[in-house]
């Protein structure tokens, strides 16, 4: 069973018992991981119990743990000191294409903390081609490079993980570089959506890294188009896309 309660070791450090359930492999504990952090019952400088405990509660070999524990801190999702221990890193320092996004807190107020995958993708479909212009014409030249900055982060993705972040950078900058507080506050709401669990195991049960370089070429066009300032395109190229996702993930759902 996964709990989280967290208390203060001597000097302050904080302790985490958050526990893994068992899984079958490295990549379901990636996931439960990234949902722990989504719902947070892990935070940043939240320290992990040792490879030894992780391993017994997963049923995975400490091996395979320690693989999963180093590839999280390559991500910059964890930060590990000799003789202290393992920690959750904060918030936004991770700078790798594989980072997770910031997510917002769900106890600010957010209207919505729930609803299918099916639901969010035909809301996207119809809410991001209509932004997409604005930012064609809104973005400022620093928005520009962070946009650019993101679709060449994802030419470095190799697995579900990997491409979820990505994917969810390149999309969440469409909402913030309109330079509207309204589509920006909207966009940080699907980002929390994207956090949820039905999402998360959607997108790693539905990745493969040929879907992927096929996306990450969409994203490169979508790019080119906003970067020439050209909305028309750009929120053609946009539409197509999200139609695309919505056709070839959410048949694998059970949700359509």
């Amino acid at each position: 069973m996964i709990t989280s309660d967290h208390k203060e070791e001597a000097f302050g450090t904080p302790e985490v018992t958050w526990l893994p359930e068992a899984v079958l492999d490295k990549a379901a504990l990636l996931l439960q991981f990234t949902s722990a952090l989504a719902d947070h019952r892990l935070r940043p400088g939240d320290r992990l119990p040792n490879e030894r405990r992780l391993a017994e509660e997963s049923g995975l070999s400490r091996g395979a743990v320690r693989d999963t524990l180093a590839e999280l801190e390559r991500r910059g999702i964890l930060t590990r000191h000799v003789g202290r221990g393992t920690y959750i890193a904060a918030a936004g320092a991770g700078d790798g294409p594989a980072a997770l996004p910031a997510l917002p807190d769900r106890s600010q107020g957010w209207p919505l903390t729930d609803c299918s995958p099916a639901e969010l993708v035909g809301f996207r479909v119809v809410i991001e081609p209509a932004i997409v212009g604005l930012v064609s014409f809104a973005a400022t030249n620093a928005d520009l490079q962070r946009l650019a900055d993101a679709v060449i982060a994802g030419r470095e993705v190799r697995d579900w993980i990997g491409a979820e972040a990505a994917d969810a950078r390149f999309h969440g900058l469409l909402f913030d570089c309109t330079g509207n507080q309204m589509f920006r506050s909207l966009g940080q709401q699907i980002l929390l959506l994207r956090s949820q669990r039905a999402w998360q195991m959607l997108k790693a049960s539905s990745f493969s890294p040929e879907k992927w370089a096929h996306y990450q070429a969409e994203h490169e066009q979508i790019n080119e188009a906003i970067q020439s300032r050209d909305a028309e395109r750009a929120t053609k190229l946009l539409r197509a896309h999200l139609t695309g996702v919505h056709r070839n993930t959410l048949p694998l759902s059970g949700d359509l």
